[in-house]
């Protein structure tokens, strides 16, 4: 499973919430409020240290006296976390161990000084040089996106390497996190690495190291003067990391379930001075000037993970708003469109945000939650800190990204339909229009849509109002439609709009609610009731219906069973079509028999000019109305039969057969093929007839 909606919680910025229980089940509670359905906790953060009790890495509470020796905060978290319904990833900041800032011998890169990043700059001279990073922070370095804060290590390293993946096997292997998230999988910038084993992969490629350094590149007034080996330099780094992401991911996929997800900077125009390619190896870079892109592009390692979470890092949230900036991506809608199109649909990409960059304006963070999901279906929030310290969790609610779903949304809602449900419950675009957007029933602000950029749907959910009336329906309201794309199932977004269209609801004083049951109805209830949907809406409240009810469909041209019916004993009584006059007669049938909905739907019926020849009335001869049966042709579709009732005093002498028959035959006389009898569980009797399942529901109701 993918997270949906995430929110970061770095170490440092977290600690007074990840050290005290009661504080972080408060914010996972926020959390949950919010719509947020995972967690990325860093547990191994730029220090080396990490939050759990481990025979690699040491503790935190040796760094800082905040968190007491002893406690696992990981699996503290964790149990909090599956109390409150959130899901917890394990995040680690992979090619860095130690803070230059705050030295202390247990960081991995003071430890093994041979595994820290070789640097190359000049010296207060103006001479180049390469040294150790933790020597570096004198130097003048060229495209340095650390200041060296942070000891990097050499990716190329294969002690690094294999340190880094015993942590990740350490995590997975003693903590039920959903998955592994890496930061800082890359360079510190293109001052590295210099070392013996870049400069060895540099010749191994280019077929020489003379001049090494420069002849990488020469620093030229602050800038980087490409040398004859700058290509080599940027290809190998980046098959280095490549590399390392191959081995990650047979180490995360040893485990069952658990993912592999990766965050990283949106520029990928600038990316090849980090030196990882995320992007697509089927996406040719020619943004970087190198002679031959396609060994660039061969390092590409969007497809070894399962989610990439591309920082969108911007205060300008559209792409115009963007227009005096270098380029179209440096806004949230431009650096997430960017990030879809390098990694070219190999792996889902989750748009990110930096929340401190709206602090002037908060409010703005609802619109960029809004932009994420658009772009990519999918928003992580960095960082926890920001929404709890700032209070801005108003701002960042998952139902700010929903708008209303109106008859442009038709198409798309119908292929929606057609991905999340079996052919069968394809009724026609017709037929959904009319029930999803031309009902009176509808209630707008209860229905409700997340629309993409391409303008399709995420997921949609329709909601009605019944007429007052008697109960049980009188005034009540119902869930008509709700429907999340497969790929996005999992993650919230069914909660997300049905709690959004319950609250609309009740803001309308409406305290009863129906699964499905509406008169213009698409589904009578729940379609395809597996096991998953029925927990989904008993966990909501939902009291559900014990048995299925079904859609039964034949083909009345070619049903001999229809003509093989003995109607010799009904000789005294007929089913005919209504004739005009006899209106008051079937009305004060139904007002004895059926009153209510049976009585609204056939007055409505006729009261809007419906044809009389669809409804079928039996009575003894020259007697009283006894029993009706609705029917409806289309010859080009589905024709449908029903309600269908007699009276209880005739009941048991097989009339309810014999006005089947006759209105079967009245349907073939007027053209129709394929009759479906909807809503109904009397499979075996209609079976009779030759009638079928074609699919299935359950129904269910809510008192809020």
């Amino acid at each position: 499973m993918l997270p949906g909606y995430s929110v970061w919680i770095e170490i440092q910025a977290n600690k007074a919430t990840i050290s005290d229980a009661r504080k972080f089940r408060t914010a996972m509670q926020h959390c949950a409020e919010a719509g947020v359905d995972a967690v990325l906790l860093s547990v191994r953060d730029t220090s080396g240290y990490v939050l759990y009790p481990s025979t690699l890495a040491p503790s935190y509470s040796e760094y800082d006296p905040t968190f007491a020796p002893g406690v696992d905060y990981l699996r503290q978290c964790l149990e909090i976390c599956r109390q409150e319904g959130i899901a917890l990833y394990a995040a680690m900041d992979v090619f860095v161990g130690g803070n230059r800032n705050d030295p202390r011998p247990e960081m991995p890169a003071l430890r093994h000084p041979d595994w820290q990043a070789q640097v190359y700059g000049l010296d207060a001279a103006g001479k180049p040089c390469v040294s150790p990073v933790l020597q570096a922070g004198s130097l003048q370095t060229v495209s340095s996106i650390d200041d060296f804060g942070e000891l990097f290590l050499d990716p190329m390293n294969p002690e690094v390497q294999q340190y880094l993946l015993d942590i990740a096997g350490e995590v997975l292997s003693r903590y039920p996190v959903q998955g592994l998230v890496l930061d800082r999988a890359r360079y510190v910038g293109l001052c590295s690495d210099f070392g013996p084993l870049t400069r060895q992969a540099v010749e191994q490629l280019a077929g020489t190291a003379a001049g090494w350094p420069a002849s990488v590149y020469r620093i030229q007034a602050g800038k980087a003067e490409p040398g004859p080996l700058f290509d080599a330099f940027r290809i190998s780094r980046a098959r280095a990391i490549r590399g390392f992401m191959e081995r990650m991911q047979s180490c995360v996929h040893r485990f069952p379930g658990r993912v592999l997800l990766d965050y990283t900077g949106s520029w990928y125009p600038l990316y090849d001075q980090v030196g990882a390619n995320w992007a697509s190896p089927r996406y040719l870079p020619q943004e970087y000037g190198l002679a031959r892109p396609e060994q660039y592009q061969q390092a590409g390692y969007a497809p070894l993970v399962d989610n990439l979470l591309s920082g969108c890092y911007y205060p300008e949230i559209t792409e115009r708003e963007a227009q005096d900036k270098p380029a179209y991506w440096y806004s949230v809608e431009g650096a997430a469109r960017l990030a879809r199109q390098v990694v070219m649909g190999d792996t889902p990409v989750t748009a990110g945000l930096f929340l401190d960059q709206y602090r002037d304006a908060p409010a703005r963070i609802a619109q960029a939650v809004q932009m994420c999901f658009a772009q990519t279906g999918r928003c992580m929030l960095f960082d926890l800190s920001y929404l709890e310290g700032d209070g801005w969790w108003r701002y960042a609610q998952r139902s700010t990204a929903l708008q209303p779903l109106t008859g442009a949304e038709l198409p798309a809602l119908h292929i929606l339909l057609q991905k999340a449900l079996p052919q069968s419950y394809d009724l026609g675009r017709e037929r959904l229009e009319r029930a999803a957007f031309h009902d009176h029933a509808i209630l707008q602000t209860a229905t409700l849509c997340l629309k993409r950029w391409d303008g399709s749907l995420l997921g949609a959910v329709v909601s009605k109002r019944f007429e007052p009336g008697a109960p049980p329906y009188g005034g009540a309201g119902c869930i008509s439609v709700l429907v999340v794309d497969p790929a996005f199932q999992k993650q919230g977004w069914g909660s997300c709009l049905y709690r959004a269209a319950e609250t609309a609801m009740n803001k309308l004083g409406i305290r009863k609610i129906f699964l499905g049951q509406d008169v213009c109805n698409l589904f009578s209830g729940v379609p395809e009731p597996l096991p998953e949907k029925h927990a989904f809406f008993k966990h909501r409240g939902y009291e559900m219906c014990v048995d299925e009810h079904y859609d039964l469909e034949a083909d009345v041209t070619q049903d001999p069973l229809i003509d093989a019916f003995d109607v010799s004993g009904f000789t005294s009584y007929t089913a005919e079509p209504l004739q005009r006059g006899q209106e008051a007669a079937l009305f004060a049938f139904l007002q004895a028999e059926f009153p209510g909905r049976w009585l609204e739907e056939m007055q409505s019926f006729l009261g809007s000019g419906g044809n009389p020849g669809e409804i079928m009335l039996l009575r003894p001869k020259n007697g009283a109305v006894c029993g009706f049966c609705k029917i409806s042709v289309n010859p080009q579709g589905r024709s449908g039969l029903g309600p269908i009732g007699i009276s209880a005093g005739v009941r048991g002498r097989r009339l309810g057969e014999f006005l089947l028959r006759q209105s079967l035959l009245q349907l073939r006389a007027l053209g129709a093929h394929i009759v479906c009898i909807d809503w109904t569980i009397l499979k075996e009797y209609y079976g009779k007839f030759g009638f079928l399942p074609v699919r299935r529901y359950r129904g269910g109701v809510k008192t809020c």
